[in-house]
């Protein structure tokens, strides 16, 4: 396995990253944006009902980048066999 994550460390990294990133922004668009918003239109603030959003949100976004994540590794695979192939 650790064969496998030296080979695509750099996918890897990035897939973490945008992962952390995603996620700080579906929480602060979540909870201080939406909660807000509701909490003067509505008069209530949904705390549970955010929570739910926000989980089945980073579910979704780590799954999508999860398929980039597969697109990348198997793109990078395909190009160190055909830099190998022209040395």
């Amino acid at each position: 396995m650790k064969k496998f994550y030296d080979r695509y460390r750099l996918q890897f990294t990035n897939y973490f990253e945008n992962i952390e990133l995603m996620i700080v922004v579906i929480l602060i668009v979540t909870f201080v944006i939406k909660g807000p918003i509701d909490l003067f239109t509505k008069g209530h603030y949904y705390l549970l009902h955010y929570i739910f959003i926000s989980v089945i949100s980073i579910v979704g976004v780590a799954l999508a980048f999860i398929d980039v994540l597969i697109i990348d590794s198997i793109n990078a695979k395909r190009k160190a066999k055909k830099d190998k192939r022209k040395r």
